[in-house]
Formats: C-alpha cells, structure tokens, sequence
C-alpha cells in the first residue's frame, strides 16, 4: 500500500537580524518596529505622519528627528554598531522612542525626557520593550535621564561610569600645585606644546597661564611635568593687571576698535584686572573690555 506523504510546515522565516545589517536588513528592521509601536502611538496619541529610514551615516549618535516645514518629520535610526554588527534590539527601540518622544517635544527639556521615560514604562507594559534584549552598556547621550523608567539599568551604567571619569580626573589632577610649570600635551589643541604655570587648582580641572598672563581652564590630564632645567628656563607669567596697567593710565585717550561703541573716543578712568573703566565726550562711564580699545595718536 502506498503511503501518502504528509505535508511539512514551511521552514520558519530568518530572524529579521539574520546576516549582516545592509541597508535592505536594517530597513526591514525598521518596518517591523514601526508596526510593532504602531499601537503605543495611537494610545499616547502620537501621530503616525512621519518617514523612518535606517542611519547609514550617523557616527556620533544612534538617531535623530528632522522637522522641515511641510513635510512629515524624518527619523533617522543607526541599527549597527561601530563594529559593523547589529545593536540590541531593544537598544534599537529605545532610540526610535526617543525620537518618537520628539514628536512632542522637539528640545530635551524636562517634559521630553519625563515623556520618554513613559513611553519606555508603557512600551514595557505592552511587551514592545524588554530590558533583556537591551544593551546597558551602549554609550547614548541621555542615558542618565532614563532612570526610573523601565531603562533604569541604563542610567545605572552611565551614572557608574560618570562617577569612574569624575574620579580619574579628580586623581590627576590633584597631583599639581600652584606655581608648578607644565607643558600642555593636546595634540589637537592650538596649545599642544605651550609652556604654563599652574595658577589654581580646581576638583578636576587647573588654572594656567602663558607667558603673556593669558589664563585658560584645562584638564590636569592634559599637562606634562617639566624637568628641573626646563621649568627653570621657563619664561615668567606676567599677570593680565600687571600688563593693562603697564599700557593704559588714567587720563589716556582710546578709541573703541570694536563692539556697540565701535568708533567712539573714550579717556580711560581707572584700570582693572581685563577691563578699563573709561568714559566718553558726553560723559557715559562704560567697563569696556582692554582688548576692545586701540590708543589714540597723540
């Protein structure tokens, strides 16, 4: 007796995160997730007018929502990592809430982020987001102002890894006095190479100064000790009062090179620290900064 064959079920569909994220994959992608929130937008009532396309070129950040006038905003979501591999799924979903949240409000203010952090408590409600399939770890600006939402571990992590940085830079930091002499090592920095002395040292950041007296907040990082020799050798701060008061005295004519009084003539009064105290013909007494001022020939 022949026996009939039993029809098979079809092979189950490859996950949408099968193979490389193309551009084709990571659109697909985008596709499912759209009709997946389509029901968290009709409940926070949120419009469905807008195009979604995958961030093929974004580097720095994984989204973000463009407004033109008339046209539907575009979102824009990065699918892939640096590495060239897929994101967490739901790392995916909560940047397309976050962009979604921009719907609202266009700006990061406090009522976007409290907006976003209830589409994330309702997209959990609804199965749509699970912080099992996120990635904690992902580098996202705003991470921190996710917590007590259902994306609270992220928060967690970049509360953790801001206090790791705060401390680094707190240790190197602490390591200078005033009155030492460094070189700035900043590579990308007009200043990479200069020579300055520590004027004051704050929790992660010191005060230096040129030669010239100009002062500048840097990093301790970015400072290398000098040796003996060469800190010896180093040219002498002059302070910013000590140069002002050696180029202008009170009584001196000026005239106001740039800024609102750009042309007026003025006669220098009294002398600070950055700035002259001079006033005009008619008598207007203005704290003008000395960099606006060129002296007048006599």
């Amino acid at each position: 007796m022949t026996q009939l064959a039993l029809p098979t079920a079809p092979p189950p569909a490859p996950a949408l995160t099968d193979g490389p994220p193309t551009a084709d994959a990571q659109q697909r992608r985008l596709v499912e997730l759209r009709q997946t929130v389509a029901p968290l937008l009709r409940e926070m009532g949120l419009p469905k007018d807008f195009t979604l396309q995958p961030g093929l070129r974004l580097r720095s950040k994984f989204g973000h929502c463009t407004f033109r006038p008339g046209q539907a905003p575009a979102i824009v979501i990065r699918c892939a990592n640096q590495g060239g591999a897929w994101r967490a799924r739901g790392a995916i979903v909560v940047t397309l809430l976050h962009e979604l949240a921009h719907l609202k409000h266009k700006g990061h203010g406090p009522r976007f982020w409290q907006f976003h952090r209830r589409l994330l408590e309702r997209a959990a409600a609804m199965g749509l987001y699970d912080a099992a399939d996120d990635d904690a770890g992902e580098a996202a600006a705003g991470n921190t102002k996710l917590a007590g939402s259902a994306a609270g571990e992220r928060a967690e992590v970049a509360q953790a890894r801001r206090r790791e940085r705060y401390q680094a830079r707190r240790a190197e930091t602490v390591t200078w006095q005033p009155g030492e002499t460094a070189r700035v090592d900043a590579p990308r920095s007009t200043l990479h190479g200069a020579v300055v002395r520590i004027v004051k040292v704050a929790r992660t950041r010191v005060i230096a100064a040129l030669a010239d007296g100009r002062e500048f907040s840097i990093p301790g990082s970015l400072l290398m000790r000098m040796g003996p020799g060469e800190a010896a050798a180093a040219p002498a701060v002059v302070p910013p009062a000590t140069r002002l008061r050696e180029r202008w005295k009170p009584g001196d004519r000026a005239l106001v090179a740039r800024g609102r009084l750009a042309g007026v003539t003025v006669s220098v009064q009294r002398v600070g620290r950055t700035r002259v105290v001079a006033a005009t013909n008619d008598g207007q007494v203005y704290s003008i900064p000395a960099a606006l001022l060129a002296p007048l020939e006599s």
